[in-house]
């Protein structure tokens, strides 16, 4: 029985989409309802005319730019401008999430035509619960012949029409980028060779290979007897490197290493932006790292006993947390050592909060909690008090 294919497309998808919906529901149509192009910010033209410049010369590089500061953006325009042979290129991520929203913003923002080919599947993707291809606005494949009958097609749209073919894919599904290239190359004499690699959270392509092992997807794209490219543009907020006496000892043991600092992998550093500059050019927000310490006097013991004895799954030392946290996001400054902090500079009540966990079950399990404290406090405290509270509504959200 064959299977059809579904994409599904939730209202942050819409929500997010090229369509101005107001426009739309005001009765306009065609290009009247579509958003407008961006314009590369100042720093993203720093950024894209270092890197032109810099593949005049060589055919790798690193692009360092801090998370929130428009890597995909610029990356897109950095395409479109080195592009200029075959109009093909390969954009690879580590997750179907990364993979979509990518896909969808390139798509949007584009100047010109853009021709996808998404390659990846569900088995291979991510070990992430929610990472699903059924997120993905178009079909994704990992069927050589497929891929091969997509490219022809696209091909011959893009001789009529002008455009980009871009192959959105994950790194794990490489092997079948290698097998679809080899085999059309073997047929048409190298008519399938990337202008450019773009390698987004590209330190995730560092690692080692032993003797006699097996070669991690992820390094892989490295070699061009994998993946032929003209030019590989490798992009992260956090490079990682691998010591020196960590080098030297995988030498010494016949171990091959993929370092950050190894330009003949990665190439040289091209532009940087790191968070701190980010920052001072206002791109950014910036923080303020605050510690809490309590102790269970500081929370009422009926409260605790309450809360323990209807949820005994709840730590008592964090259900003592949660209720210093819910403090600490309405400002009520009685429980701070460094009262200033807040009264003078910030005293506003926040409105958002973002907790990281080291793992899906713990998330949940403090999201459950969180609320479960936020009732059992709200509902102890008087009409006076809870005026100063705010009312936190705890989610849990995983993928990409």
């Amino acid at each position: 029985m064959n299977k059809i294919g579904v994409s599904r497309i939730g209202l942050t998808e819409l929500r997010n989409d090229d369509i101005n919906w107001a426009e739309l529901d005001a009765g306009k149509k065609g290009v009247d309802v579509v958003r407008k192009k961006y314009n590369l910010l100042p720093h993203q033209q720093e950024a894209f005319d270092a890197t032109i410049k810099y593949f005049e010369n060589h055919e790798r590089g690193k692009l360092i730019m801090a998370c929130g500061t428009g890597k995909t953006f610029t990356s897109l325009r950095i395409s479109e401008a080195l592009a200029n042979k075959s109009h093909l290129i390969l954009f690879l991520v580590p997750s179907i999430a990364l993979l979509s929203q990518t896909l969808k913003e390139w798509s949007a923002q584009a100047k010109d035509n853009i021709y996808p080919i998404c390659i990846c599947s569900d088995s291979h993707a991510s070990d992430k619960a929610e990472d699903s291809i059924s997120d993905l606005v178009l079909p994704a494949t990992t069927d050589a012949e497929k891929v091969h009958r997509q490219f022809i097609d696209y091909r011959a749209r893009q001789a009529a029409e002008g455009g980009m073919i871009v192959v959105f894919s994950t790194y794990q599904s490489i092997d079948v980028i290698s097998s679809v290239q080899k085999e059309i190359n073997k047929l048409e004499h190298d008519s399938f060779v990337f202008d450019l690699i773009v390698c987004d959270e590209a330190h995730r392509t560092t690692g080692i290979k032993q003797k006699d092992k097996d070669q991690s997807a992820f390094t892989k794209v490295h070699d061009n007897e994998n993946v032929k490219a003209k030019k590989r543009l490798y992009m992260t907020a956090t490079p990682r490197l691998y010591s020196s006496d960590a080098q030297t000892k995988a030498k010494e043991n016949e171990t091959l290493v993929w370092s950050m600092d190894d330009p003949a992998w990665f190439g040289e550093e091209i532009f940087r932006i790191g968070f701190g500059a980010a920052v001072e050019k206002q791109l950014l927000s910036d923080y303020k790292v605050i510690v809490l310490t309590l102790d269970e006097n500081s929370v009422d013991e009926d409260l605790q006993k309450q809360i323990l004895d209807e949820h005994s799954e709840i730590k008592a030392d964090d259900a003592i947390k949660l209720i210093g946290c819910i403090n600490v996001l309405s400002k009520r400054t009685n429980y701070l050592t460094d009262k200033e902090l807040f009264s003078d500079v910030d005293p506003e009540p926040m409105k958002s909060a973002v907790a990281f966990c080291s793992n899906i079950k713990n998330s949940q399990y403090l999201r459950d909690s969180f609320n479960v404290c936020q009732q059992a406090y709200y509902e102890k405290m008087s009409e006076e008090e809870r005026s100063e509270l705010v009312v936190v509504q705890a989610d849990h959200v995983d993928g990409g």
